[in-house]
């Protein structure tokens, strides 16, 4: 890995057309605000910007099973053809999970950029230890970090395999437990560590 590398940051602007009619707090415009603030503060032409890829069901299957990534293409094939539905849109009451008819392609684009994330790190930290000039070289080369702006989020989608709807929280496809499981099927890792710090800053006393 070159000395000075750039961190790679996932973003894809398809995310947000997963949005809903109603009043809701989980917004379309949640991750495009923050790529929005670095642009302006001038910090994207220190990154490389990259738009990550759409998770696919063999990818999904290292968290979830079949019925949920059914559930999640079913339920939103049925917001695209009844978007005004609010009773079918929002499964579990106003303010929980809501599908639309993009629910599933922005869940997949999101999982796909945090998958990329994980993947190209591990891959980028094996070039740079096959490239380092010496066992003793102090100046080791190490992978540039990245990092993934994405919604909807997924910490909440829930892997259980029995009967029952297991998108909550805003969450439809569990994105680093995904992560994570590609990494692991792949065989480059034997362990991968998860902080998840879920900061609801302004929404709990």
């Amino acid at each position: 890995m070159p000395r000075g590398a750039k961190p790679k940051l996932y973003y894809n602007p398809e995310m947000s057309t997963h949005t809903h009619p109603w009043a809701h707090v989980e917004k379309r415009t949640r991750a495009s605000d923050v790529y929005e603030h670095l642009d302006r503060a001038g910090l994207l032409g220190s990154v490389q910007v990259l738009p990550g890829h759409s998770a696919s069901d063999e990818e999904l299957r290292t968290v979830h099973t079949q019925r949920h990534i059914d559930e999640v293409g079913r339920m939103t094939a049925a917001a695209r053809a009844d978007p005004t539905n609010r009773e079918l849109c929002e499964p579990d009451g106003p303010g929980g999970v809501y599908y639309s008819g993009h629910a599933d392609a922005a869940a997949r684009l999101a999982c796909g950029c945090v998958i990329d994330a994980a993947v190209g790190v591990l891959q980028d930290s094996k070039n740079a230890t096959a490239t380092r000039a010496s066992p003793g070289d102090k100046a080791r080369r190490r992978a540039p970090p990245a990092f993934a702006i994405v919604r909807p989020p997924g910490h909440h989608a829930g892997a259980d395999p029995t009967d029952g709807h297991h998108a909550e929280g805003f969450c439809f496809y569990n994105s680093v437990a995904v992560a994570a499981g590609v990494v692991l099927a792949s065989g480059d890792a034997k362990k991968v560590a998860i902080l998840d710090w879920d900061v609801r800053h302004g929404t709990e006393p």
